[in-house]
């Protein structure tokens, strides 16, 4: 998996609240609402198997630092900030982007 699919996951999470919300207000009956219905869950379907799949990479990372910081970064969706005084050892923000940089051995965008 790549860094920049890894940043998408967040935005994948969030699709995903999206469509649920959707998905309830779609709660009718009517062929129209049935087909956005089934556009919807295959929608969410395909996002719930990209999580799946960055759950996996990360669970497979041997550094349990890296795999911490990447899990709060890009599963859970926190700022760097968060993610620094998140993790046991209490690192800034800054910190905890450097070490995920020097993993993937690129830069990251510091949203």
């Amino acid at each position: 998996m790549t860094l920049k699919q890894l940043e998408q996951i967040i935005f994948v999470r969030s699709e995903i609240d999206v469509l649920n919300r959707r998905l309830r207000k779609k709660e009718l009956n009517g062929n129209e609402v049935d087909e956005i219905r089934n556009i919807i869950e295959s929608r969410k379907r395909i996002l719930e198997g990209k999580l799946l799949e960055a759950e996996k990479f990360i669970s497979e990372i041997t550094d349990s630092k890296i795999r911490t910081l990447l899990t709060l970064r890009f599963l859970e969706g926190e700022y760097w900030e968060d993610v620094g005084k998140n993790v046991h050892w209490k690192i800034s923000g800054d910190a905890a982007r450097k070490s995920v940089m020097r993993f993937f051995g690129k830069d990251l965008e510091c949203p």
